[in-house]
This record gives structure tokens, sequence and C-alpha cells, in this order.
């Protein structure tokens, strides 16, 4: 079931809640200062459920997806898939990255619907030991 949310950018308030749920290590304040997050906020309780940043090129000197969220009990509801949908308007005309473990199934699914493709893997760079798998899609220019 489709969620009701809007798509924000992130603000540095949104920092504890994000944090709550953030299964990644790092700070997020950072993507947050750069201008480099939207937020998923749950429009009934006026607070962040999900978050997706980026680097506009890094990747090779391309826009790549380094991190997306949304806190467990909103999970399965098309939260992420409108968060990166939202990045990728951003980048309309070029190539974008994203990635993601090789267990995380959830992810793998949402990228095999909405025409990523895979283009390699990282090994030894995840602390879990599972190797990073890469994919790419080369969007669209803005009509």
């Amino acid at each position: 079931m489709p969620v009701m949310c809007a798509i924000r950018p992130g603000r540095p308030e949104d920092y504890p809640a994000i944090h709550a749920f953030d299964p990644m290590g790092g700070d997020r304040a950072g993507e947050i200062a750069a201008g480099c997050m939207l937020v998923a906020v749950d429009e009934a309780a006026d607070r962040p459920i999900g978050y997706v940043s980026w680097h506009p090129s890094g990747l090779l000197g391309r826009a790549y997806i380094t991190f997306c969220a949304v806190d467990p009990s909103w999970r399965r509801r098309g939260v992420a898939r409108r968060l990166i949908r939202a990045v990728a308007a951003r980048f309309a005309g070029q190539r974008l990255f994203i990635s993601t473990e090789t267990d995380n199934v959830a992810m793998l699914s949402l990228f095999a619907r909405d025409g990523w493709m895979p283009c390699g893997e990282v090994r030894g760079a995840n602390a879990s030991g599972l190797p990073e798998v890469y994919f790419y899609r080369d969007l669209p220019p803005l009509t």
C-alpha cells in the first residue's frame, strides 16, 4: 500500500529522527548541510520516515546515490522508490549510479523493477564482508 508522504530537502532539525532509523554508519548532517539529501515526511505526523542522499560527482565524476534508508515501520510501501525517483529527476539527461550489498533483496528487487542496469561489484569494502553491487540508469532528459 503506497504511503502518503511529502518529499522535501533535508533540514538540520530532521537529523534526530533520521538518526533513529539510519542503519548506515556516519553522520548525515554533512549531506543535509551540503543540500544533498531529500527526506520523505509522514504528512500526518510531520516527521521524517525516510531519506536519500547523493554526491553529484561521487562515482567517476557522475552522480551517485550514496545512502537511502526508510524507517522499518514504513518499509515496503514505496517510500524508497519515491525518494530515488526524486533524486533521478534532479539528474535528468545524465547517468546516475546507485549501489547496495548483495543481500539487500528489497533494494535489488526495486532496482530490477525500475530498470537499473548492473555494472559491477566491489569486494572487501563493506564491514559485513558482503560485496557492494553497483547499478546505473541513463535518465531521460526533462521534456
